[in-house]
């Protein structure tokens, strides 16, 4: 099986490889992404690109804690990915991991999960430069586990988190919701 993993894979895939690879693993990420962040994060952005390319990725994260453990994420990475070969996969499909930062004995377990939708608390907290300048810090703050079944519930409570994503982001309830709008707008 081919494997490229890194973060400039539409450069390495439609201009330097002579070949697609099977698969592409963006990460291990020092850091978890789950529930929105996944929207600006490079590892899954690196990986949402082989998707776009029909290749199947996987984005790999390790939640960042006292027991980080890249060998652990590492792993269980080589692992799924032998599974998802013996298994067979879909073009384009992207996967986001989420490894809790646990000893590999006190992982609970995997859990295919959907991802928190709920808004991040981003902090911003304003400095002074030596010269007097004005800027502001951007901090993060952890969210609680939310809902049962989530990426973040899943993490924060021991389990690596599996969330498929997709391509797709639209709305689909809303555009036949919105579909009066194609007549009254243009009046």
């Amino acid at each position: 099986m081919r494997v490229f993993a890194g973060p400039c894979v539409r450069l390495a895939l439609e201009t330097l490889l002579s070949m697609k690879p099977d698969i592409v693993v963006s990460g291990v990420n020092k850091g978890q992404n789950v529930g929105l962040t996944t929207f600006y994060s490079a590892t899954v952005a690196a990986a949402r690109e082989a998707a776009f390319l029909s290749i199947p990725a996987v984005s790999v994260n390790l939640q960042s804690g006292e027991n980080m453990d890249y060998t652990v994420a590492a792993d269980f990475t080589a692992s799924l990915v032998r599974e998802l070969a013996r298994k067979g996969y879909e073009r384009g499909t992207l996967l986001n991991v989420n490894v809790p930062a646990l000893t590999r004995n006190r992982i609970k377990g995997i859990l295919m999960t959907r991802q928190d939708v709920r808004p991040t608390m981003e902090l911003f907290e304003k400095r002074a430069a030596r010269d007097g300048q004005i800027f502001y810090w951007p901090s993060y703050k952890a969210l609680d586990p939310g809902p049962e079944n989530t990426d973040i519930w899943a993490v924060r409570t021991g389990y690596i988190s599996i969330t498929p994503l997709t391509l797709d982001q639209t709305d689909a309830a809303g555009l036949k919701n919105l579909k009066s709008l194609e007549e009254v707008a243009w009046k």
